[in-house]
């Protein structure tokens, strides 16, 4: 996706010496469907350095607008080369960036005139090699006395350098005029960096020569001093010191060193050096506070700040940890992003595992430890203590404390923390006589800090009463705090349990005679205000007859009626000369709470006779399939027996047509129907339909 502006300077890089000041044309092009208006900032050198006018523009789409980049160094700006970014933006951040390379010489002192006048010398040849020299100004008219020229010598090499830079001299023939040569000083101060420059001057006149930087940034850089004057053929030396920050990343820093001459700014020579920076990295740790007391947990804060002298960014593990292990220690986070020359904060939860009574005072000491992860640092510790002091006692109230019902009730538990511990509290409910079932929703509750909390408990009895009068349940709640056995509070109520109204069934009829299997109806009530279910059972006293339910349970809403069939057959037949068998059973229904399940009696009197119940069934499905078959077939004979009627009323129609006539008898045997309408089983009804479609045909149709 194409940005919304781009920016274009005429030039790239400029030349400006410190007082100086120069122009550069930004041309500033909207990209987008709509005006944009922009806002143009300078960064990456210092405050009134480089300026924009106007430093606000506005553009139509696709539109060009112009901008003019002023360059004002001051007069004691270092000799080095500014990078500066030139930005135009709009106010919701989108825009485009430009670069503009600034190389500042070093300020230029005239030299001190000399003290005697020398004529000029007279005119030479100049060698060969001076032809592929750069032109030179004129020389002053005060010159120094003339010596025989003699061949560059370096000064004896200095001891090896410890500092980063290479241990060797460097030297560069890029300029006829200018010779350097840079060797490394030992004994500068770390992470500094020192270089002894020999400057030779390889021209024919006296020049003053300069240095700059490019590559890092100048407030590293330190030249002393920083311009040479010398005479032809003559030896100076300056000597460069490098400082990076403290904060400055760990690696390798390649710059240049420019040496030009005043008198031709053409006449220059680079140097490559470069200064490494080691790897320097430490911290440090502090905790707030390092005593306190407080009842239960207590958070304290951890602070982690790399040393003034680190260079590198840590990731540190933190632990915490006391002799007695009485104490959780949970981090924010567990591990920690350091960056260098900075402080990162987090927080340490201290929570002791047990809670004091009042009164009880228990001092926890305990030790931080922070821990680099690919140990390139050694780990800090620090310590800190905890006194724990007995927290207030929890309560618990039940409201209220007396209930009634017919089988369960409900209260409320409210539980108070007043104390400064968070507690998890788990609740449970008992009575003497395990009369009843208790239970609470929620089951446990976290009470933090001076907060309070409600829990719904249900009283259920675990039996109906049937009884006189009413039933009392005393009980208690308990509260224990997660993990213990002890309760920390308790609270009383009573249950009191009304007489609950029976489930009553009848059996309808009471009593049948029958050769084989009877049904019987069960129809149950239910009088109680809540819905029941029934399940039905049958038992007789010996064993003598099987049952089937159907349904075998019956749902009854509130104050509702149901019934079920319940089939009761003998397993054996009546004995040879035996009159009369009687089976007495009683049917039982098992209702939920019920201390005694309702019960009814009935009774099945055996006869002699065949007893045809197997049989009802099957015979019952062989009748409906005969039946059916039946009515099919009477339905096939009458279509039939219309079809032969009209048939017989066709072969002599009033108006003869001796040629469908001839068609129907060919087709159709006269005698051959008649037969059929004979044996036909509504053959007298095929007469009629036969006549009354002669009578149609005759009177009605074709009549004479």
């Amino acid at each position: 996706m194409p940005d919304s502006v781009t920016l274009k300077l005429d030039t790239a890089a400029v030349q400006v010496k410190p007082g100086a000041s120069a122009t550069v044309r930004l041309t500033v092009r909207n990209r987008t469907e709509e005006v944009g208006n922009y806002t143009i900032t300078i960064e990456g050198v210092p405050a009134g350095w480089v300026s924009a006018s106007p430093e606000q523009v506005s553009a139509f789409p696709m539109q060009d607008i112009q901008a003019d980049i002023s360059v004002n160094p001051p007069a004691d700006a270092t000799g080095a080369v500014y990078h500066v970014q030139v930005r135009a933006a709009t106010q919701s951040g989108s825009g485009g960036v430009t670069q503009l390379d600034v190389d500042v010489p070093a300020t230029f002192v005239p030299p001190a005139p000399p003290q005697r006048s020398v004529p000029p010398p007279p005119p030479t040849t100049a060698p060969e090699s001076s032809a592929r020299r750069a032109p030179t100004a004129s020389p002053p008219k005060s010159m120094p006395e003339s010596r025989p020229r003699q061949p560059f010598t370096p000064p004896p090499a200095a001891p090896p350098a410890t500092s980063s830079a290479d241990s060797s001299a460097q030297r560069t023939q890029t300029a006829a005029q200018i010779e350097v040569v840079a060797e490394p000083i030992k004994g500068a101060p770390p992470p500094a960096v020192q270089w002894k420059l020999a400057l030779h001057n390889a021209g024919t006149v006296l020049d003053t020569f300069a240095f700059s930087i490019a590559g890092i940034k100048p407030a590293w850089v330190k030249l002393q001093p920083a311009q040479v004057t010398l005479n032809p053929d003559e030896t100076g030396n300056a000597t460069l010191t490098v400082t990076p920050p403290q904060d400055t990343a760990a690696g390798s820093y390649p710059f240049v060193l420019r040496t030009f001459s005043y008198l031709n700014l053409n006449q220059r020579t680079d140097l490559p050096l470069k200064v490494d920076v080691t790897t320097s990295a430490g911290f440090q740790m502090a905790i707030d506070p390092k005593d306190i007391e407080a009842q239960g947990q207590r958070d304290f804060r951890v602070v982690l700040s790399s040393t003034p002298t680190s260079n590198t960014d840590l990731w540190l593990n933190l632990s915490a940890a006391d002799p007695d292990g009485a104490c959780d220690y949970v981090f924010e986070q567990a591990q920690v992003f350091v960056p260098a020359k900075q402080a990162v904060a987090g927080i340490l939860r201290v929570r002791p595992r047990a809670v004091l009574n009042p009164g009880e005072r228990k001092m926890i000491a305990f030790r931080v430890t922070a821990t680099e992860r690919d140990g390139r640092v050694p780990p800090q510790v620090a310590d800190a203590r905890l006194t724990q002091v007995g927290a207030s006692p929890l309560r618990v109230v039940l409201r209220p404390q007396v209930n009634s019902a017919e089988l369960d009730a409900s209260y409320t538990v409210l539980a108070v923390n007043p104390s400064g511990v968070e507690t998890t509290l788990v609740f449970s409910g008992e009575d003497p006589e395990l009369g009843c079932e208790y239970t609470f929703q929620p089951p446990r509750v976290v009470l933090p800090p001076g907060a309070e909390a409600q829990v719904t408990l249900r009283a259920r009895a675990r039996a109906n009463f049937e009884g006189e009068g009413s039933k009392e349940y005393a009980f208690t709640v308990n509260a224990t705090r997660a993990g213990e056995l002890v309760p920390v509070a308790t609270a009383t109520g009573k249950f009191v349990q009304q007489t609950l109204k029976p489930v009553k069934l009848a059996l309808i009829p009471a009593q049948i005679s029958s050769t084989g299997s009877a049904q019987f109806v069960v129809k149950a009530s239910n009088p109680r205000p809540k819905a029941v279910q029934v399940l039905l059972a049958a038992t007789d006293e010996a064993d003598a007859l099987s049952f089937s339910f159907s349904p075998s349970e019956i749902n009854l809403a509130p104050g509702s009626e149901g019934s079920a069939t319940i089939t009761a057959k003998p397993k054996d037949s009546l004995m040879k000369g035996e009159q009369r068998r009687v089976h007495k059973f009683a049917v039982t229904g098992t209702v939920e709470g019920a201390a005694v399940p309702p019960v009814v009696n009935g009774t099945l009197a055996q006869i002699p006779g065949v007893d045809l119940s197997g049989f009802t069934g099957g015979g019952f499905k062989l009748f409906l399939w005969f039946a059916r078959w039946l009515l099919f077939f009477i339905f096939i004979s009458f279509l039939a027996t219309l079809v032969l009627a009209g048939i017989e009323v066709i072969e002599k129609p009033p108006v003869r047509n001796e040629r469908l006539v001839a068609l129907l008898t060919s087709v159709i045997n006269p005698a051959f129907v008649r037969t059929l309408i004979e044996i036909s089983p509504f053959g007298g009804l095929s007469r009629a339909i036969a006549d009354f479609m002669r009578y149609l045909v005759d009177q009605v149709l074709f009549p004479h």
